[in-house]
């Protein structure tokens, strides 16, 4: 994310430095379970022209799951 930001450019020359609005979701996706670490997320910012989205999914194969938490 910082290396992408050191592209998008901002005021006077200089590369941008905080987005005007950010949003975002996320959430524990695939377990039944009593964890409370997210799994997913995904953020958008808006920098003026340019818009930077970044997505975060921790995919594990939940039938190898021992005990497979999704019943």
């Amino acid at each position: 994310m910082d290396i992408a930001r050191w592209l998008i450019p901002g005021a006077n020359g200089q590369s941008a430095t905080y987005p005007r609005t950010v949003l975002s979701l996320g959430g524990r996706f695939g377990y039944r379970d009593q964890g409370q670490t997210a799994n997913t997320q995904i953020s958008v910012m808006d920098f003026g022209d340019t818009q930077l989205i970044d997505g975060l999914v921790k995919v594990w194969d939940l039938a190898e799951v021992s005990g497979d938490r999704r019943r």
